[in-house]
């Protein structure tokens, strides 16, 4: 058994080392100090992860806790301890940018062990003050959505102890995953049943380096990632949808993605911008009801909108309800590929203007 010396001043008091007999109260030392994940020591320019949710349900069981960071990456944390075989929880699910917002407010108007300075803000509160002047929630909801569709999640096993089978197993799924996999050893030395000192220490086996740099996107970045990324004639639909946006848009805006790059399609209703749909250089787009909907446009206006667009072919899977909810679908880029689908989505978008600007 393990042990460490607490020196105060002259006095040196030996602590030791400690098991966790109940995997919920690692949990809880998570929850309350996500610093204890020391992600810089094996993630480059890693930023702080925020908590968002516990025990938060899935199609095939339970998420321990649910971190995000300012990045829009997701992490899952499961806390598993050596007396338990099970390594790691499959976690299933197609989620949306919405669901996680919900869990997270939910989460942050709830729980008992939010910091104060969070309790009872939203999640695009929260980050702000985390990222500072350069956030975006736009931004931030668009690229969850996209880390989501790419399969781009962090999963974390907490452990007391490390195990040779665990650390072989965490080793060959991030070879073969496209996620990265760590593992987090928390060691407990106690000083007294009111005193303890953690010791947290993150491995990284194999795991994948990502480029975090922000970037601003314009026509030519953006044209030529989407060249890059796509077959020639979604590249070719896809620079028409440009091209109308750059006549019609009152603002063009380009994202601030480090994978793919984007642009929307703002319209000015009452001096206030509002978008209407994206497009991304990986050959997908959204239409944006929350933001629509966050800017007082009318759910009648809107659900004319998304009538419009069900006549395209391969479109029709925009139900009331999507608008209802203010959710931020994605269409398929294919199916405006053919000239008179495209012309129809151009008729609808503008309809949709001149009605924002009456």
């Amino acid at each position: 058994m393990r042990k460490i010396l607490l020196i105060d001043g002259g006095k040196t008091t030996p602590l030791n080392e400690t098991k966790f007999t109940e995997e919920g109260k690692l949990q809880d030392y998570l929850e309350e100090y996500p610093t204890l994940i020391p992600l810089a020591d094996v993630v480059e320019d890693a930023s702080p992860l925020v908590c968002i949710g516990r025990e938060v349900g899935t199609g095939s069981g339970s998420i321990d806790l649910l971190c995000i960071d300012k990045d829009s990456l997701l992490t899952i944390v499961e806390t598993k301890l050596r007396k338990n075989r099970e390594a790691r929880r499959e976690v299933m699910g197609q989620w949306k940018p919405e669901d996680v917002y919900r869990i997270a407010n939910e989460y942050f108007a709830k729980s008992n062990k939010v910091p104060a300075s969070y309790k009872g803000k939203t999640i695009d509160e929260i980050m702000k003050t985390i990222a500072g002047d350069e956030y975006s929630d736009e931004d931030f909801r668009k690229k969850i959505g996209q880390n989501l569709q790419d399969g781009r999640i962090r999963l974390i096993i907490a452990v007391d102890e490390l195990i040779e089978e665990l650390r072989a197993m965490v080793t060959f799924l991030n070879t073969h995953s496209n996620f990265d996999i760590l593992l987090l050893q928390v060691t407990d030395f106690q000083e007294s049943p009111s005193k303890r000192v953690l010791v947290p220490m993150l491995f990284g086996y194999a795991t994948k380096s990502t480029d975090g740099t922000r970037r601003r996107w314009n026509e030519t970045s953006f044209l030529a990632d989407t060249r890059s990324k796509c077959e020639s004639k979604i590249a070719d639909t896809i620079t028409k949808l440009y091209e109308f946006a750059s006549d019609n848009a009152d603002e063009l805006s380009w994202g601030k993605g480090t994978t793919y790059g984007s642009f929307t399609f703002r319209k000015r209703k009452m001096g206030i911008l509002v978008s209407i749909f994206s497009t991304f250089s990986n050959g997908s787009a959204t239409i944006n009801f929350g933001e629509m909907m966050g800017k007082g446009v009318k759910e009648e206006v809107m659900q004319d909108f998304r009538k419009e667009l069900n006549k395209i072919p391969g479109f029709n899977i925009i139900s009331e309800e999507t608008v209802k909810l203010g959710k931020f679908p994605y269409v398929p880029i294919q199916a405006l590929m053919k000239e008179e689908n495209l012309n129809i989505f151009r008729d609808a978008v503008l309809a949709l203007c001149q009605r924002i600007e009456s």
